[in-house]
Formats: C-alpha cells, sequence, structure tokens
C-alpha cells in the first residue's frame, strides 16, 4: 500500500506549534499555582484543571 506524504503548509505548521505552546504553557502555569495554594476551593480547581489539560495534552 502506498503512502502519499502530504506536506503541511506553514499555516497548519504555525497552528499546531501554537497549540502545543498554549498546552504547555497551561500546564506549567498551573503547576506552578499548585505549589503556593493554600485555599482548599482553588486547589480543588487547580488539581481538576491540571488533570484535563494533561488529559486533553496528550
Amino acid at each position: 500500500m502506498d503512502h502519499d506524504h502530504i506536506r503541511l503548509t506553514a499555516s497548519e505548521v504555525g497552528k499546531l506549534w501554537g497549540s502545543y505552546l498554549n498546552d504547555t504553557l497551561g500546564i506549567c502555569t498551573i503547576s506552578y499555582f499548585l505549589k503556593d495554594v493554600e485555599d482548599p476551593d482553588i486547589r480543588e480547581v487547580l488539581e481538576y484543571a491540571s488533570d484535563y489539560q494533561k488529559d486533553t495534552s496528550k
């Protein structure tokens, strides 16, 4: 079976790169806040966000 390789355009690569950066920044930012958060309600929200972000960025 032959596979055709379709090259991505610059805008497609840029969109993928932007999505990757956004996901990575979200994970890093939430992890940073989790280190210092004291409010248990806020911690719960941040933990949920962290789990969600890690699941969706696989």
